[in-house]
């Protein structure tokens, strides 16, 4: 969309050398601010509304110079109306760009949230933090990925997304011709085998438990029980209220999480599922009923403290002292699930249902859990080859039947 003529712009608002530049009173002294906008025509409505903002900071006393670099994407320095040799010139940095890029991110957990924060503080933030954007090309960034030794492939390509989405922002808003990221590829992912616990380890693991907490603190070995037989992420679990338990028709409704204290108002996937739950599941909630029964709205309360589960850690410490105690070895609490989904398939189950119950797109299912599929049941499959009638082309002549 082409340039707006002088008359249309919005109050406080102007084109300067390509780009908006605003004003507005503080502490008795007109401000002069240059935005990292093209002066294009639907810019002057997004410059509009920061000045709005920043003079609604005055007024009340808040405003900062920390909240006009922000906006502004460089240090501040107050320009005069007439001085053009005082205005900035250079395109915001990087730094700017990429606290925007995490200021939008409003669809994801915090999860999320975080892990992205930590990438562009420990990796991107030291190499182009004060650079202008508009400086850093593709062969800077090409360099700075191949510098650099990653743990994997997985490491290495999760790295790349929150510097594409600090460099997308810059180009929608045109402070970039070109984004450099472009010529940045993904390298193939070696996805890790899952490591499940064997049938044996699992029922070793929660007789243990069992011994050592059902009579003082229950809710650690029920937890693990539900986990061994339900398959549902340990962020699941420790946000299942009893609202989401139907024990009549025996099953649990799994649409929400907690990560990192945090509660989630969807799961992982973003799509909510019910789990049926087999007799030992069932027998569990049954006796976790027993001990929370009307008195609290989570199935998984801390003995301790009588409260909720912020987090998975005390209970996988647990987990990690039933492990030490038995001799089974080493394996994340989370691979409970993993054990839940082979034993599932190695059992027959239809692979559509177990996906359902795990809350796996078949696709996913089956790229992660196929070795597991009933062996004996694939020999079965071989086997029907052998019980055909004689090869047509046995004795080197065709047959019709």
């Amino acid at each position: 969309m082409g340039r707006t003529h002088s008359s249309e712009y919005p109050k406080g608002t102007r084109a300067k050398r390509g780009s908006i530049q605003i004003n507005f009173t503080w502490h008795g002294e007109r401000i002069w601010l240059v935005l990292p906008l093209k002066d294009h025509y639907a810019n002057f409505a997004k410059a509009s509304k920061i000045r709005a903002e920043l003079i609604q900071k005055a007024q009340f006393g808040i405003l900062t110079a920390k909240d006009i670099e922000q906006v502004t994407g460089r240090p501040f320095k107050n320009a005069e109306e007439e001085d053009d040799t005082v205005i900035p010139s250079s395109q915001p940095t990087f730094a700017y760009y990429a606290q925007q890029y995490l200021y939008d991110l409003n669809d994801h957990t915090i999860g999320t949230k975080e892990k992205y924060l930590s990438i562009l503080e420990r990796i991107w933030m030291p190499l182009f933090a004060e650079m202008p954007i508009d400086t850093i090309s593709s062969q800077m960034l090409r360099n700075a990925v191949n510098n650099r030794e990653w743990s994997s492939a997985k490491v290495r390509n999760d790295a790349l997304i929150p510097l594409r989405g600090t460099f997308l922002l810059a180009f929608d808003d045109e402070v970039i011709d070109k984004n450099p990221c472009d010529r940045l590829k993904n390298q193939k992912n070696k996805e890790s085998i899952p490591d499940p616990f064997t049938t044996g380890e699992r029922d070793l693991l929660l007789q243990w438990l069992k011994s050592q907490y059902l009579t003082e603190r229950p809710v650690i070995y029920l937890y693990f029980k539900v986990a061994f037989w339900t398959g549902c992420r340990p962020s699941e679990l420790i946000a299942l209220t009893w609202q989401d338990v139907d024990m009549h028709n025996k099953q649990i409704l799994i649409n929400k999480g907690r990560v990192k204290g945090v509660d989630q108002a969807a799961t992982k996937t973003k799509k909510e599922r019910f789990v049926d739950l087999n007799e030992e599941a069932f027998d569990a909630f049954v006796q976790l009923r027993q001990l929370s029964y009307l008195k609290y709205d989570h199935v998984f309360i801390c003995a301790e403290t009588h409260e909720k589960y912020t987090t998975e850690q005390s209970l996988y410490k647990n987990f990690k002292q039933a492990m030490k105690a038995t001799g089974v070895r080493y394996r994340p609490a989370y691979n409970a699930r993993h054990t839940y989904a082979t034993v599932c398939l190695m059992n027959g189950l239809n692979p559509v249902y177990v996906a359902a119950q795990l809350g796996h797109s078949l696709v996913m299912l089956m790229k992660r859990y196929a070795r597991w599929i009933n062996s004996d049941k694939n020999k079965e499959e071989i086997a029907k080859l052998s019980k055909t009638n004689a090869h047509p082309f046995q004795d080197g002549k065709l047959r019709i039947s």
